[in-house]
């Protein structure tokens, strides 16, 4: 038995692991049977973690300077952070519960997306994989980019939770802020991928890349409108 069967079953955590497997895996469909490959955990979450340390540093400077000095000159660190950098976990509560409430809406939105739309993303999805452009994923990629973003933003205001019940603590307030900036960038990916999604059904809806299908359906619109007024024109007259 794959060791992914058996961690789903852990309460939590084991959610947590399948839908970071799921979106390391591009949601594909062996992302429910078997562990994604390290370099796709890798792609998925290096690229943001690394930019939530680096805001983090930028955002503390006094930890980023004393950090320097423990390396540099052997000095010990700061015991904790002071001014606005000590209150991290105030931010997360007061921030996350209404992009929580934002997300749930958007991820709504999913029931909504065109058959023809989805098929599309599909079939394009399945060209990519026979020309070897693409070996994972699957077009339920659009759910696992929402659910894992929203499933860590439950879990980036449980640490801002704990960080305000230990707010004396550097590591709690180093980790609340990582995880601030990190919910943050996971936002951005929500919108990011609205955006195409919106961009693609407006084109789509729009036609621009098939006008002469415009044209078509039109000229079929007008002649069916001119026939049944030929049609009412001949039933009044029968009836003088």
């Amino acid at each position: 038995m794959k060791p992914l069967y058996w961690l789903k079953k852990i309460p939590v955590l084991g959610t947590l692991i399948w839908l970071a497997n799921c979106y390391s895996y591009g949601g594909d469909a062996r992302s429910g049977k078997e562990f994604a490959p390290v370099k796709l955990w890798v792609k998925a979450f290096f690229p943001n973690l690394f930019s939530a340390i680096v805001l983090t540093l930028i955002t503390v400077p006094d930890f980023a300077f004393s950090l320097w000095e423990y390396f540099a000159k052997s000095k010990a660190l700061i015991e904790k952070l002071n001014g606005i950098g000590a209150t991290p976990g105030a931010m997360i509560v007061s921030i996350f519960p209404n992009l929580l409430g934002l997300g749930i809406g958007i991820y709504a939105l999913l029931f909504a997306l065109d058959a023809s739309f989805v098929r599309q993303f599909h079939h394009k999805l399945e060209q990519a994989r026979r020309e070897g452009k693409r070996q994972h994923g699957s077009v339920l990629i659009l759910n696992s980019d929402i659910a894992f973003p929203l499933c860590n933003m439950v879990v980036i205001v449980a640490v801002g939770v704990v960080s305000q019940a230990f707010p004396n603590n550097l590591w709690t307030q180093l980790l609340s802020w990582i995880a601030l900036w990190y919910g943050l960038v996971l936002v951005l990916e929500i919108i990011a991928l609205l955006f195409l999604l919106i961009d693609n059904t407006l084109l789509e809806k729009a036609d621009i890349e098939n006008p002469k299908k415009h044209r078509i359906i039109l000229s079929h619109r007008i002649h069916r409108c001119r026939r049944h007024n030929n049609q009412a024109q001949n039933t009044k007259n029968r009836y003088k």
